[in-house]
């Protein structure tokens, strides 16, 4: 079966679809109201006086940067369920086609764009880019640590929300849309 057809099975009404998206939104509504519960514990000051930024730009840039990316987890999760509950579909449908995720093609497909970015790196230094090599190693360790985790979740949740479910609500018939 085609990766496009397979969103013929389970349900399809428009009706879904906005269930579907305040699911997401409500998911997205509720990993931030978690990240205020952790930041409120982890920096109590900051609840004294509304509107105190200031103590949440003194955390970590690799912390924020967390803190940040945490409400689209939250959204997957909710992406997730509505697709297997509300759509009666497979959660891997939302990836691939085929019968198992292809592990192999995606190694691939990061080697790719890892040779992208490596490529236009040194076609910078070579033309004598403003680059300060500025390295430490507690510094990229946490960044690297979050990104690994978190920008995969962020990115996933973006694309699947988008994708998936925003974009089957407009290519429906506008007989179908409620």
């Amino acid at each position: 079966m085609q990766f496009i057809e397979q969103y013929q099975k389970g349900t399809t009404s428009g009706t879904v679809y906005w269930v579907s998206i305040l699911l997401v939104l409500s998911g997205i509504l509720v990993g931030n109201f978690v990240v205020g519960l952790i930041l409120t514990g982890v920096l109590p000051d900051s609840v004294a006086v509304a509107g105190n930024e200031s103590a949440f730009f003194d955390l970590n840039k690799s912390i924020q940067l967390f803190f940040l990316l945490l409400p689209f987890v939250f959204a997957l999760l909710a992406i997730f369920v509505a697709v297997k509950y509300i759509h009666k579909r497979d959660v891997r449908s939302l990836f691939t086609a085929r019968e198992r995720f292809d592990w192999k093609r995606y190694a691939v497909s990061f080697g790719i764009w890892f040779m992208v970015l490596f490529v236009f790196l040194v076609i910078g230094i070579l033309n004598n880019s403003p680059l300060q090599w500025n390295f430490d190693l507690g510094l990229f360790l946490g960044l690297f640590s979050v990104s690994i985790i978190m920008l995969p979740l962020q990115t996933a949740a973006e694309d699947v929300f988008f994708e998936d479910i925003c974009f089957r609500l407009l290519e429906m018939p506008s007989s179908m849309l409620v």
